[in-house]
Formats: C-alpha cells, structure tokens, sequence
C-alpha cells in the first residue's frame, strides 16, 4: 500500500490561551496542499521502519508511535514502513501529524479494523493536537486544542501557492516563547472574505528571532502575493498568487497550484 501523505497550511491561527491540560486553545483554518511526503505499507516477519529524503528519528517519531498505539488494541500481522520524507521538520506544515494519521488511516484500511470515524479522531489527537484534521484533510476551522474541526466551504483553486522554507527548525518551545502576548484582539476565522482576519500571532516572535523569515515575507508581498504568511509556528512561510509566480534560487522553495 502506497499512502499520499500531504502537508497543511495554517491560514492565520491565534492562541487563545492555556488550558489546564497543559496545551493551548487555538484558531485558525487549516488548509491541505498538494505537497506530499510518500509512506509504503507492507507485511514482514517483523515491525520494521525504513527511510529516505530528510532524515527523521527512526524509534521515536509519530509513525512508529501510530503502529505501537493500534497494536494495544488491535491483532494485526507485522508490517515494513518505508517513508519518504520531503517535507521539512519543524516547518510548521504538519508533516508528522499528516504522517501518523495516514499509517492510522492506512492500517485501518489494509487490515480491515473497522475503526469508525469518531474513535479514528480519538486515536488522531492522541497521536498529536494536529493530528485530527488530517483524518478528513478538507479546509476547516480549527479550534480547541486541534478537535473542533469545522469543514468550510473556501477554496483556493486556481490560485498559486509559492512556500518556502529557510533552513530554520523553530521547536513548538521556542515559538511560545517569542510569540508577541500583547496580541488579544479577537478575529473571525469562518470570515473567509476578509484577509485581515487571517493574522498569525507566531509571525511576529519568528521574525524578530529570525531576520531572514522577515526578509522573505516582505519579498513575497513585493512580489505581488494577495496574502503572505508564517505556516503554524513555523518556520515556513508561503505567499498566495492569482498568478504563478517565480522560484528563489538559493532556497528549498515550491510552487504549487492549489
């Protein structure tokens, strides 16, 4: 089995808070991209995980974690993992996320499981607060921790994505840390009409620590993007165009027609 494993977006996102279970209650729409990591499924004689592309924790990472979770509840043969990794750790595009909940996704299928829906989110944000969207992967409004997800009827097809992303990992950690806290004013994320309302309150901490990200983002703007962004806590940022626009030599950077 050959599982697609695409990465998200964050069009704007707010934190709203901590809770008392240590995560924070956030905002924001997700949107899936067609940027694919590839995951291929196979029985063996044992568990085992392979890789290639960028290179990730081989024990300790979420797609090993989604195996060991379903067997605690589940009899099902060993498997071979091979993953071929193209999207970038600590990029703010979900990848892990997207990769557990396609195993979780996968396993169900190939094994006949029987997982429905529900105990598929249950599973998903146990994995991971982002987990869960990738379970329908359709444009939502997300809030809570990551387990209200609201499809909503935006699209961006047609359009042009330009992502980029500049070589920095920015652990979950420090974008808390640098994120601008003076930040309360409350926006309408299902106002999809309006791009005011999509502020990203980790924007401002990534580009104080990292001047390059600030560089970037105001050369997509000039470069006429109808919004440009920080994705998630970064450290990818993207620009949507109504046309397509040109790649930066020097960068890992994609265009990509939504």
């Amino acid at each position: 089995m050959i599982l697609f494993s695409n990465a998200k977006i964050n069009i704007g996102l707010q934190i709203k808070g901590k809770r008392h279970d240590s995560y924070h209650n956030l905002e924001s729409i997700f949107y899936p991209i067609p940027f694919y990591d590839l995951i291929e499924i196979q029985e063996a004689d044992t568990d085992q995980f392979s890789q290639s592309g960028i290179e990730i924790n081989p024990i300790d990472n979420l797609i090993t974690k989604t195996v060991d979770l379903l067997r605690r509840d589940f009899d099902f043969p060993h498997i071979q993992l091979h993953l071929n990794k193209r999207i970038p750790l600590g990029s703010g595009l979900g990848g892990g996320s997207s990769n557990a909940t396609a195993v979780l996704k996968g396993l169900n299928e190939l094994f006949d499981l029987d997982i429905k829906t529900d105990k598929m989110l249950d599973y998903a944000l146990t994995l991971g607060s982002d987990c869960p969207f990738f379970v329908e992967n359709q444009v939502a409004y997300v809030s809570g921790r990551g387990e209200n997800i609201s499809p909503l009827n935006f699209t961006l097809k047609g359009k042009y994505l330009h992502l980029i992303y500049p070589g920095i990992h920015i652990s979950t950690a420090d974008a808390f840390s640098s994120m601008d806290r003076s930040i309360s004013t409350h926006l309408d994320f299902t106002d999809t009409s309006n791009w005011q309302n999509f502020k990203n309150d980790f924007e401002f901490g990534a580009v104080e620590s990292h001047t390059n990200i600030g560089i970037l983002l105001s050369h997509l703007k000039k470069k006429g993007a109808i919004f440009a962004s920080l994705s998630g806590s970064g450290s990818s940022i993207y620009g949507i165009y109504n046309e397509k626009p040109q790649l930066i030599d020097g960068l890992d950077n994609w265009i990509l027609e939504l």
